[in-house]
């Protein structure tokens, strides 16, 4: 997934890559977990595939927007 990711982020960009990658992880693994916890539908009636593709294409969507993008959330670098 890093691979993928790469063309989104600058030179000498690896830490802020790498958090990226688990970000996603997470998100994914979330919406995988409700679904096979048989929770999903407590959040939403859309199948499974949908909600990952939704969230996938959402996450990605806001790293293509780059860092000066209105709503950025502001971090603190090292941590």
């Amino acid at each position: 997934m890093e691979q993928i990711l790469a063309p989104l982020f600058a030179a000498g960009e690896d830490e802020s890559r790498g958090r990226a990658v688990r970000l996603l992880w997470l998100a994914l693994h979330g919406v995988w977990s409700l679904h096979a916890g048989g929770q999903l539908g407590i959040v939403t009636r859309e199948p499974m595939e949908d909600v990952a593709r939704d969230m996938a294409d959402i996450f990605l969507a806001g790293l293509r927007a780059g860092p000066d993008y209105p709503g950025t959330p502001i971090t603190t670098q090292g941590t």
